[in-house]
């Protein structure tokens, strides 16, 4: 079946790797506790915020609407978290990266298939106990409906956006063999642009026009949107298109970045 169809072999990866991150269960505890701790605090800030305006109410936003989107952020955030920009740092520094690029199967596809288990189960085990504990601390709800399966399909789009994203990124490394730095840019220009720390619509006029041309608000934004909002047919597959544009462009991208790469590539070693 792998050899009639190379495709599968990238859920092989996908099972694989989702059966080495539930061996680390105990991971899964400490970043919901991560969590519930982050969302403690950004409660008693965005109440003080509230508290001082008169009309409890931010460019239409008030404050059980901010922290609801805050929190399905920050489990977004928490569940896309797979550091595989450190991991193939990693990798080329060590020059085991030679190993990757001898499986019969794209580098790229390889790659992002290999940490999309790590993604999926930490949305089932980290995404969800952190919208449990908001729901019973604040008592907002969800809109529950035939939404929730477009947003499953808009999570699994914006999932595969965050991955090529870190994938074009760690593309850097090859040259500069650390990731460190690399990775604090990605991640604070990440969660200010794609309403993690603050939601977009709460953004400075500027910035606000900035995330809507950038990638970022298309990994958490849209799909918290399809969980707050009732949107019709029509803006729902707008949203959907905008995502899979920048799914396209960016896996096109990180395609032709890699094979120009691959021309010069150089490990440690030889």
């Amino acid at each position: 079946m792998l050899k009639k169809y190379p495709s599968l072999r990238s859920w092989v990866l996908v099972k694989l790797n989702l059966q080495e991150v539930m061996s680390f269960r105990t991971a899964f505890i400490f970043q919901i506790l991560s969590n519930v701790i982050y969302l403690i605090i950004i409660s008693s800030l965005w109440k003080a915020i509230y508290n001082s305006v008169p009309q409890q109410s931010l460019n239409g936003m008030e404050y059980g609407d901010t922290i609801l989107y805050l929190a399905l952020a920050i489990g977004l955030f928490s569940s896309m978290q797979v550091y595989l920009v450190e991991n193939m740092s990693w990798e080329i520094r060590s020059g085991g990266v030679i190993f990757f690029l001898l499986k019969p199967l794209g580098y790229q596809t390889y790659v992002v298939g290999m940490f999309m288990g790590k993604a999926i189960t930490q949305f089932i085990f980290i995404f969800i106990p952190t919208i449990i504990f908001t729901y019973v601390v604040t008592g907002e709800t969800l809109l529950i409906g035939v939404n929730i399966i477009v947003f499953l399909g808009s999570y699994f789009i914006a999932m595969l956006i965050s991955l090529s994203m870190d994938f074009l990124v760690s593309l850097i490394c090859f040259y500069i063999e650390s990731s460190w730095g690399l990775c604090i840019v990605k991640d604070m220009v990440t969660m200010i642009f794609s309403g993690v720390m603050i939601p977009v619509a709460l953004l400075p006029a500027i910035m606000k026009k900035a995330a809507v041309f950038l990638p970022f608000q298309t990994i958490y934004n849209v799909p918290i949107q399809f969980l707050t909002k009732k949107l019709g047919i029509v803006e729902s597959l707008k949203l959907l298109g905008q995502q899979a544009v920048w799914l396209i462009l960016l896996w096109l991208i990180g395609k032709y970045c890699f094979s120009r790469i691959a021309k010069v590539i150089t490990v440690n070693g030889g």
